[in-house]
This record gives C-alpha cells, sequence and structure tokens, in this order.
C-alpha cells in the first residue's frame, strides 16, 4: 500500500494524506498544509531531549540493560529480580570517585576491573547485607556478561564478600520454646506453624505453601521455594511425632496446612508479621520464623546428624552454608 504524507523537511512532523494525489480533496488539503506552515501554524518538533539515565553502549549501565532483557534474568524469582533491581540502580547512580561527575552508569565496560567493584562493595562496607548484595549483583552481571560474550573476562571471580560481623537472626533457645509453647497450647494455629517450622527446618517461605498435596504418609516431600527456578532442591523428610500431632489437632487450610483467617494461604509477609505477634505475646518480641530454623538446626546438629544429612534436611547445597 502506497502513502502519502506532507512534510517540510527535517524535523517536521509528518501529515498523513489520505485522498487521491491530484485530485481537487488532494490538492486543496494540501495549499492549506502549505498556508498553515507560512502562517506558523505548522513548527518543526523540539528534537527529543535526550534521557541522562540512558547508558551508552559498552558501559556499565548497558551491560545491566542487557542482562535484565535476557533469558537468565527471567529465570530468577521476582523477589531477587527486586532485590538485584534495587542494587544495580543504586550502584549505577554513584560518582566514579567522590566529587567526580561521571557515574558508574557510563563506566567503559573496557575498563571494569577488580578493583573498580571492590570500590562499590566497599563503600557500603558499614552495612555488610548491602555489601554483600551489591557483590551477589555484580558476581551474576559479569558471569552473565563473560558467558554471552560482552566481557573477555569476568573481573568478579576475585570479588569477596564483607565480612559480616552480626549475628544475624536470633536462634531460638530451649526456653524460648517452652515459653512458646506455654502461651500457645497444643491445637493452636500458632503452635503448629511453630513445629512446621522447628521439626522440618523449613523456611518460611516453605512453611507457607505446605499442605496435603507434600504429604506422602508420614513424610513430607517439597521443591524449596528459594531458587525453584534455576537450581531447585527437593526436600525429603519424615514427619516427627510432635508435628504429625499437630497436623491433626489443629485446624489447618484447605490448600495449605497454615491459613490466614479468612481461608486463604499466608503470603510471605504476611506470615512474617502474623508469626511476629504470635511471638510478642508469648514475650519474644526478639524472636522470629528465621531464628526458629536455625534452632532446628541446631537441634539436629546437637543429635548428632551429620553435616550431609543437616544439608539433605535444610536443603543446603554446599558444606559452607
Amino acid at each position: 500500500v502506497t502513502r502519502f504524507y506532507f512534510m517540510r523537511g527535517r524535523g517536521f512532523k509528518k501529515i498523513r494524506m489520505r485522498d487521491v494525489p491530484g485530485s481537487p480533496a488532494f490538492l486543496a488539503q494540501y495549499q492549506a498544509l502549505l498556508g498553515q506552515v507560512e502562517a506558523g501554524a505548522i513548527k518543526p518538533v523540539a528534537p527529543r531531549k535526550p534521557n541522562p539515565l540512558a547508558p551508552t553502549s559498552r558501559t556499565l549501565g548497558w551491560l545491566v540493560v542487557q542482562h535484565q532483557a535476557s533469558a537468565d534474568w527471567a529465570e530468577y524469582d521476582e523477589a531477587t529480580k527486586k532485590q538485584r533491581r534495587s542494587a544495580y540502580q543504586r550502584m549505577l547512580d554513584e560518582a566514579i570517585f567522590p566529587g567526580a561527575v561521571e557515574v558508574f552508569r557510563d563506566f567503559p565496560l573496557d575498563e571494569l576491573k577488580l578493583k573498580s567493584m571492590e570500590a562499590l562493595r566497599d563503600r557500603v562496607r558499614s552495612q555488610p547485607s548491602v555489601a554483600n548484595g551489591r557483590v551477589k549483583a555484580l558476581r551474576a552481571l559479569t558471569k552473565w556478561g563473560k558467558k554471552v560474550g560482552h566481557l573477555t573476562a569476568d573481573p568478579a571471580l576475585e570479588l569477596s564478600k564483607a565480612p559480616d560481623v552480626s549475628e544475624g537472626w536470633h536462634t531460638w533457645t530451649e526456653a524460648e520454646v517452652e515459653q512458646f509453647e506455654a502461651r500457645h497450647p497444643s491445637g493452636s494455629k500458632a503452635r503448629l506453624a511453630l513445629y512446621l517450622i522447628l521439626y522440618t527446618g523449613a523456611r518460611r517461605s516453605d512453611a507457607i505453601m505446605l499442605g496435603r498435596k507434600h504429604r506422602r504418609g508420614m513424610t513430607l516431600t517439597w521443591t524449596a521455594f528459594k531458587n525453584r527456578n534455576r537450581h531447585p532442591v527437593q526436600i525429603d523428610i519424615p514427619i516427627l511425632q510432635p508435628l504429625a500431632e499437630e497436623l491433626e489437632r489443629a485446624p489447618t487450610g484447605d490448600l495449605t496446612f497454615l491459613a490466614t483467617e479468612k481461608g486463604p494461604p499466608f503470603t510471605h509477609g504476611g506470615f512474617g508479621n502474623w508469626f511476629k505477634n504470635r511471638c510478642i505475646e508469648a514475650g519474644l518480641p526478639h524472636c522470629s520464623a528465621h531464628g526458629l530454623r536455625k534452632a532446628g538446626a541446631t537441634r539436629a546438629a546437637e543429635a548428632s546428624a551429620t553435616s550431609h544429612e543437616l544439608m539433605s534436611m535444610f536443603g543446603w547445597k554446599t558444606l559452607a552454608e
């Protein structure tokens, strides 16, 4: 199909001429448009301002954009994508050195070295979790860049994590478990939540989705929620007697063992808040669901579980974990 447009040169908007060329209607529209140009009614379109955040080719910002459009990125969990986007955004907006106008968004890939990435890590070294989040994001970025040929070498291979001097999540003591049990009796949803994590070692993201479909007699079998798309880990563990008894006594949902008051399964954040409130009710405001998983691991280790048995029970893939 041939189309005709009225255009007065570079910078002017094209205007569609819909009538048959040479027809009276076509010529009338043409003359009318010429008159509008002479009267100043049709003006050149103002050039589009360049986006100051748009990365130029072969820069760190460009590599991030390419990575986020890749199939590898699509496989990440939404939570991981959110964390990585935040880490990349903050790093790309930072000045290359204090007082510099240039930012890391425009840092040339050919000059990207270990030293540059160590600088990005060390700027937030006072916050070990943030610093190590940057390390993970940079490692993933450069590993992918090397794989697809955007980088000739992976400069993050030797990028180490910042030392974390914090103790992390508080590990429940036996006395604290007993204190929680005293406040929340057998047959309560809170007691079921306690045992579902303590006696399975499930992360809260797993605990909220476990249900009858994961039960095979006296065994629970499921694929860990964490890294389920990229590196799935299947967990098979026996249902210990205390948990088996609570599954019979406590109220459970139709789809999942743990459910909200209205029936649907908990969301990740919703369960964390709900369980935290149950801890506060028991006089344990410093305790959390994640610390309960650590208590389960401690119990198992003190009961002579081997390193490889712990890896199998808690979904860890390396001895370091």
